[in-house]
C-alpha cells in the first residue's frame, strides 16, 4: 500500500473532487430539460427515429458493394505480391555460372 503525506492526499482529493463536480454538473445539465417537463408530456418521441434508421439501412447495400470491391482488389494485390515474391526468391536462389 502506498503511503501518502497529508499534502499529497489533499492534492489528490482536490483533483478528484473537481472531476466529480464536473461530471455531476454535466450530467445534471443534460438531464435538466427532461426534469423540467410536465409529467403528462414527459414522453419520448420516437417517431423521428424511424426515417433515420431507414436511411441508414438504405446505405448498407452500397457499403457492402464497396467492401466487396475493395476486398477483391486486396486479394488480387496479395496474389500478385506472392507470385512476384516467389519468382524473386527462386531467381535469388539460383546460381548462374558466368564467364568473365
Amino acid at each position: 500500500m502506498v503511503k501518502l503525506s497529508k499534502e499529497e492526499f489533499r492534492e489528490l482529493a482536490k483533483m478528484h473532487g473537481r472531476k466529480a463536480v464536473i461530471t455531476v454538473s454535466g450530467a445534471m445539465a443534460s438531464v435538466s430539460p427532461a426534469l423540467a417537463a410536465d409529467n403528462e408530456t414527459a414522453a419520448f418521441n420516437l417517431s423521428s427515429i424511424g426515417p433515420m434508421i431507414n436511411e441508414a439501412a438504405g446505405i448498407m447495400p452500397d457499403m457492402l458493394t464497396l467492401l466487396i470491391g475493395a476486398g477483391g482488389l486486396m486479394i488480387g494485390a496479395a496474389v500478385i505480391g506472392f507470385v512476384t515474391g516467389s519468382f524473386d526468391k527462386i531467381l535469388d536462389g539460383m546460381s548462374f555460372n558466368r564467364r568473365r
